[in-house]
């Protein structure tokens, strides 16, 4: 059985934006990545603080929630991090408003 790619997106500034709002451009990519990949959801608030998010937001039900210890695949954050093999920074441009 092969293995299946994990990839992790952060909560704050990733999936949630500066407003508070959820960020459909990114969410989109999650939705997209699911039939492929296990999609892990993180904070560096914490597990319960992901979830909460999460819930709030509707992703979809079978994503797996972490605080930031993991390690993924691919991950998607809005800071220059090394939680994955592949770091996609998702910053917003001022301009994108």
């Amino acid at each position: 059985m092969t293995r299946r790619i994990t990839a992790a997106f952060d909560v704050d500034g990733t999936l949630i934006d500066e407003n508070d709002e959820p960020r459909q451009d990114i969410i989109s990519v999650l939705r997209a990545l699911m039939p492929y990949c296990d999609i892990v959801v993180w904070s560096g608030s914490g597990i319960s603080y992901a979830k909460m998010q999460g819930r709030r937001i509707f992703l979809p039900r079978g994503i797996i929630y972490w605080d930031k210890a993991g390690h993924a695949d691919i991950s998607f954050d809005d800071q220059d991090i090394t939680l994955g093999t592949v770091n996609i920074n998702v910053t917003r441009r001022e301009d994108d408003d």
